[in-house]
């Protein structure tokens, strides 16, 4: 079992599965997330800002895929960790109101945790990395494709501890996701500052991280894909590993 120490300081390796407890909660939440997507894109504030800027014709399933991973990584770390019940922002705000915050902000109930970001793959993802002889990854906003604006706001601070919780499901309304990793977004940010995605159209804009890449950063082995050695950061555990 990963202690809290390592949880909040070192790249751990996971295998949880969150399984929704029945459908009325599961329905409960799809219905939270589409309401809030729908609501974003009637807006403008989503489907079609990301289509326009950051080159994602897919904008509305990815929505809808980040946060079903919010959702799941919120009851992963409260079953799990003991961390406080946060539950996902599915509120939808006047724009220029909501900066760029953090998905479950569990500092504000809890001043000795930091607060969390959460990254989500699925089967279509598998599918691209497995070109490059990988698994799973997940991306970061580096740039617009049309503005400067865009840029994750983690890529700012290069030290920061924020907790990242890297979420799997094999599509979204699946009724079970799973948390493949954590780290601090220190311990992340030197695998992904360099390394762009294999998805065409989007390796200027986006910033990814290969499964690879954690592993090898976490085992103190060479990375397959780069070759860059990485120094072990001393996780003690691999959950179910």
């Amino acid at each position: 079992m990963v202690t809290r120490e390592e949880l909040l300081n070192r790249i751990c390796l996971h295998n949880i599965t969150y399984t929704f407890p029945n459908d009325e909660v599961h329905n409960q939440v799809i219905w939270d997330v589409c309401t809030l997507i729908q609501g974003l894109s009637q807006r403008g504030q989503s489907g079609d800002y990301y289509a326009d800027q950051r080159n994602s014709p897919n904008g509305l399933s990815n929505g809808k895929l980040g946060k079903y991973g919010e959702f799941g990584a919120a009851a992963i770390a409260f079953e799990h960790f003991g961390f406080p019940v946060v539950e996902p922002d599915c509120r939808i705000y006047e724009k220029g109101d909501k900066s760029f915050e953090c998905d479950l902000p569990f500092s504000h109930f809890d001043a000795s945790l930091p607060d969390a970001g959460v990254k989500t793959c699925d089967d279509n993802t598998l599918a691209t990395t497995a070109r490059i002889g990988d698994t799973y990854s997940w991306l970061w906003q580096y740039k617009n494709k049309k503005n400067p604006g865009g840029l994750d706001r983690l890529f700012n601070d290069p030290e920061s501890m924020e907790l990242q919780f890297l979420m799997y499901t094999p599509k979204v309304w699946h009724g079970s996701i799973t948390l493949i990793a954590t780290a601090p977004w220190k311990l992340l940010y030197p695998l992904i500052i360099n390394r762009t995605t294999v998805l065409e159209g989007l390796q200027s804009i986006k910033r990814c991280l290969y499964y690879n890449d954690l592993l090898a950063a976490w085992t103190g082995w060479s990375s397959p894909l780069t070759g860059q050695t990485f120094l072990r950061n001393g996780a003690a555990s691999a959950d179910a590993l």
